[in-house]
């Protein structure tokens, strides 16, 4: 009978410290170079980018990322200069981004 309360109070533990929801997606992890989420045009050297400005949106994920910039026909890009006289100045692509 104790091993069944035990096994029962690990289990009820376990479930407990596994939360059902999936964390957020940050595409352009805080603390690092390329912090600063941008729609861009164009992307010198795979570094520069020209064009730059903030998402419409708050990214849900990779894809909804790449959705939000391509309506206005620019591509997703962390940068670490955010719109400095329209240029993201070091970018590069974000988390889960193929292009």
């Amino acid at each position: 009978m104790q091993f069944y309360a035990i096994v029962s109070l690990f289990l009820a533990g376990t479930a407990y410290a596994m939360p059902a929801t999936a964390p957020g997606y940050d595409a352009c992890p805080d603390g690092g170079l390329f912090g600063n989420p941008q729609c861009c045009d164009v992307d010198l050297i795979g570094v520069l980018s020209a064009e730059c400005r903030s998402p419409t949106k708050t990214p849900k994920d990779a894809k909804h990322f790449q959705e939000i910039c391509a309506k206005s026909g620019q591509r997703a890009r962390c940068c670490a200069a955010a719109e400095v006289l329209e240029f993201g100045v070091l970018c590069q692509k974000p988390v889960g981004v193929a292009a």
